[in-house]
């Protein structure tokens, strides 16, 4: 009767054993699962929230074309190199107004003789928008950089 008994316990640890290890196995699959769903999601939103981002300043290049030809319609000049956003007074408003931005521009370099913009900077949000028009190849770039403030002192 002894040995049924010991016989009975060892079983139960086992199946007490087998549980916990499939315990085990089911917390380490649902952290996975939640691990690997939250960097499908970030990647997914940043990626959304940078396109969007890039999709302003577009309108934000297109915006100072077509006020730079308002300005030149009217003889006064869109590029101001000594203004801290490198536009001229009101430029800015005339932006914002044709364009659907909500950011921050900063005029860098302008084409005098195309009357067209060579690079500018555009913020909104987290987000930074860098562009650049090379003249020897006429090629633009476009950087689009999530900034992440680490501390605040």
């Amino acid at each position: 009767m002894a040995e049924y008994i010991t016989e009975t316990a060892d079983e139960t640890q086992v199946a007490q054993y087998q549980r916990a290890i499939f315990r085990h196995r089911v917390i380490f699959v649902v952290s996975m699962v939640l691990l690997i769903g939250i960097a499908i999601y970030s990647y997914a939103s940043l990626s959304a929230a940078s396109k969007r981002a890039l999709r302003e300043a577009k309108d934000v290049r297109m915006a100072m074309r077509l006020a730079a030809i308002e300005s030149y319609a009217a003889s006064e000049s869109f590029y101001a190199p000594t203004a801290s956003d490198g536009l001229q007074e009101g430029a800015a408003e005339k932006i914002a107004k044709l364009s659907s931005r909500d950011g921050t521009v900063v005029l860098t370099a302008w084409d005098k003789e195309e009357n067209d913009p060579l690079a500018f900077t555009y913020r909104t949000g987290h987000y930074i928008v860098y562009f650049t028009h090379d003249t020897e190849t006429d090629e633009d770039g476009w950087e689009v950089y999530y900034n992440l403030r680490v501390t605040d002192l």
